[in-house]
Order: C-alpha cells, then sequence, then structure tokens
C-alpha cells in the first residue's frame, strides 16, 4: 500500500488515473469524496484499474459524521473482499480519535516528508494541537517528539528544553501504544539523545519487526546503518522507502547525503536535484550541493550555493570553510568568530572540522578534546574531518567518545 504522503500530493490535482498509477507503481487506486450537510456525510468510495482506467467497485456511505470512523472500517472491509485479500487474520480496525485531531496528523505527516521552507513550523504547530485534540493517540505524540527534535537541533528552541520534550513525548507515545512503530522509532532516537546506545538500537530493531516495509522505519534503520559505515545497506532501505513513499522527498534527501559521505558525488547530485523536484526547496538543495562542492574543493562553487543559506547554526561551519578556500579570510575570521561563541553546544566539534578542512591538525585535535559531548558514530565517516584520518590521534580520539548512533 502506497503511503498517504505520496498519495495526497494529488490532492487537487487534475492527472488521470493512469498516470497516477504510473508514479505510485501501484496497481489499483482507491479514490473518492467527501460531502458534508450538518451532522451528515456522504463518502463514495471507487476501485480503480490503474493501467486501464476501469471501475472495479464503487459504494456510496450515508452517515452520521459521529460514526466517521466506523465508515472507514466498511470501506477498508469492502476493499478487501472485491480484492479477494486475506489481511492477516481480519480486516484491520481503525482507532477512533478526534476528527479534528486525526486530520491535523495526516496535514502534519504531509508536510513532514514534503519538507518545504516552514513546513517544520506547521508540523509542531499541527501536532501540538493534535494532542490537545486527542491526548491518548500514540501517533500524535511520535510526530510531536520528532518535530521537537529538529526545533532544537536547528537552534530554534533552547536545547535542553528541546531535549526534554522530545524525550517525554516519545516515552508518552510508547506508554499509550507499544506495538506502534512510528512511537518505538521516536522512542529509539529519544534513548540514543540520553546516550542509552543499547537501548535505541533495541528499540529500533523492535520497530522493524513490527513494520519492515513502514518507510519511516526503513529510513531510520538507514540513517543508523551509515553511522557504521554500512553504506550500501543504508541505500538499499531507503530506496525501499522511496519505492514504497515514491513522492516523498526526505529518502532521496538521505541517498544523496550517504552517497556524498562514499565521495560518489556525482550520483549525491542526481538524488538531491530528484529531492528537489519533490519538494521544491531550494534551500535544502544548496545545504546539500554546498556540502559536496566543499568536500571537492570547489569553494566558489561552494560560496555561491551557500548564498541561498542563512548564517546559522550548523551552516556557519560551510560558510567559514567556503569563505577560507576562497581566499576570503576577512569574512571567514568573522565567521570562526561565531562558532566561538557561547551559544554554540559543540564548539569544539565545529571548530575541529574547520581546522582539519585547513589541514591545521594540531589545532583541529586541540578543539576537539575540549568538547568530547558527541557521538564516535557521528564522527567516524564524516568527510570534514577526512584530513585527520591519517593522523596517528585520531583513532584514539575516536576511541574516547562514546558509541552512539546519533539522533
Amino acid at each position: 500500500v502506497i503511503s498517504r504522503s505520496s498519495a495526497f500530493s494529488f490532492k487537487g490535482k487534475d492527472i488521470d488515473i493512469p498516470s497516477i498509477g504510473d508514479q505510485l507503481n501501484a496497481a489499483y487506486i482507491l479514490e473518492g469524496s467527501v460531502r458534508t450537510a450538518g451532522d451528515q456525510v456522504r463518502i463514495t468510495a471507487q476501485l480503480i484499474d490503474a493501467q486501464t482506467d476501469t471501475h472495479l467497485w464503487s459504494e456510496t456511505y450515508d452517515r452520521k459524521l459521529e460514526n466517521i470512523f466506523q465508515i472507514q472500517d466498511d470501506i477498508a472491509a469492502a476493499v478487501v473482499e472485491e480484492l479477494k485479500i486475506r489481511l492477516v487474520e481480519e480486516t484491520p480496525k481503525s482507532i477512533p480519535i478526534d476528527t479534528e485531531a486525526y486530520k491535523l496528523i495526516l496535514q502534519a505527516r504531509y508536510y513532514w516528508y514534503r519538507r518545504s521552507p516552514g513546513d517544520e513550523q506547521k508540523v509542531l504547530e499541527m501536532y501540538q494541537r493534535a494532542v490537545e485534540l486527542a491526548p491518548d493517540y500514540a501517533p500524535a505524540w511520535a510526530g510531536l517528539s520528532v518535530a521537537y527534535a529538529v526545533h532544537y537541533q536547528k537552534g530554534r528552541m533552547d536545547r535542553a528544553e528541546g531535549l526534554r520534550l522530545a524525550h517525554e513525548t516519545a516515552v508518552k507515545a510508547v506508554e499509550l501504544d507499544p506495538e506502534s512503530a512510528h512511537a518505538l522509532v521516536r522512542m529509539s532516537q529519544a534513548l540514543s539523545r540520553a546516550r542509552d546506545s543499547a537501548g535505541a538500537i533495541e528499540t529500533l530493531n523492535r520497530a522493524y519487526e513490527i513494520a519492515p516495509d513502514d518507510p519511516l522505519v526503513l529510513g531510520v534503520m538507514g540513517l543508523r546503518l551509515t553511522t557504521y559505515g554500512e553504506f550500501e545497506q543504508a541505500i538499499e532501505l531507503f530506496e525501499r522507502a522511496e519505492r514504497i513513499d515514491p513522492l516523498g522527498a526526505i529518502w532521496p534527501a538521505n541517498k544523496a547525503q550517504t552517497l556524498a559521505t562514499m565521495e560518489r558525488f556525482a550520483e549525491a547530485e542526481q538524488a538531491l536535484q530528484r529531492m528537489f523536484e519533490l519538494n521544491g526547496n531550494q534551500q535544502t538543495l544548496s545545504q546539500g550541493m554546498s556540502e559536496i562542492y566543499i568536500w571537492q574543493g570547489k569553494y566558489q562553487d561552494a560560496v555561491e550555493a551557500l548564498k541561498n543559506v542563512p548564517v546559522e547554526n550548523r551552516w556557519i561551519l560551510r560558510h567559514a570553510i567556503a569563505e577560507y578556500g576562497v581566499g576570503n579570510f576577512e569574512r571567514a575570521s568573522e565567521l570562526e568568530a561565531m562558532l566561538k561563541d557561547p551559544s554554540n553546544p559543540f564548539p569544539g566539534t565545529s571548530l575541529g572540522a574547520l581546522y582539519a578542512a585547513r589541514g591545521d591538525n594540531d589545532l583541529a585535535f586541540e578543539w576537539l578534546a575540549k568538547n568530547k559531548n558527541v557521538p564516535r558514530r557521528g564522527l567516524e565517516f564524516d568527510l570534514f574531518f577526512k584530513n585527520l584520518r591519517d593522523d596517528p590521534r585520531w583513532i584514539p580520539y575516536l576511541d574516547s567518545l562514546d558509541e552512539m548512533f546519533g539522533t
């Protein structure tokens, strides 16, 4: 079953059924309409053969709006019967939830996978509202957890507060539904941030056992593999996620980052272009390309790409390396000073990467020694530290760090 984030991308667009089936690689399309009048709702559902554009089945449901989830069950049962498919032991049942909260969660998921400018803020606000309306619904808390994590990681909220909220909401999600793969994924990430590497891996493996074909589970499993240098296996998982969710921009973005780490830069550029086709996010495209240019020593191209990227948070380092690379030392020094600002949670890592890129290994290790609050697995394959790999101090430094696979 194709993920809803991909399916929803066709909403409101005048595209014929065979074209949709071709883009989604789907044999059948279930389409319908919803009309309401007062407390009455009419849902019309049609099952269509995507190749021939012929209708196989249709039904109209007239019910009171309060029974919307029973209607979902009826539609699911009818489709299963029509296709002569047996899903496990019985037709899956929906979980009752506030209608408005459910809509907010679907919208939040769509924006999360699209990742156009401003989408992450929308996601946070939608999940916050959803948990207010449906405090017992685990997927809403799971979504809120990662929304908090992204906001503190990108400097949009206090780091300590963001860490606390991301952890508490993940715990809440698992408490509400211990068998929810999405809740377990977010709990795994929270455990990793809490330095419980073993617990994080165990929890993520449990999510994979429950939902081995869920795009989110596959994507996070892929990211975990990259931290251990298992890049080919990670790419396979990202590509599986993309096949299931072919219009989700996050999967080619993850693939691009992995290919770049492998120094397969041409393929990484292709994956970034695919991401851009899906979400139109010029800033994310520029960010990815700037790193590729830096790692290839194409500093002028990096400077040009970074014109679309604000000088903030993790991107200060990229700006500094690029400006230094083109010989703009005055601007590079200004950016270097920004990395030393007390508000930077990881000055040792940032400045270590900057000096490593400049070829000053002594200064790089001096700064790295000042900040060991980072995971080994976050640095071992990072191309910003490539110049340190042949230095005899590199492996001992890595051995001094905690074993974590990141956030």
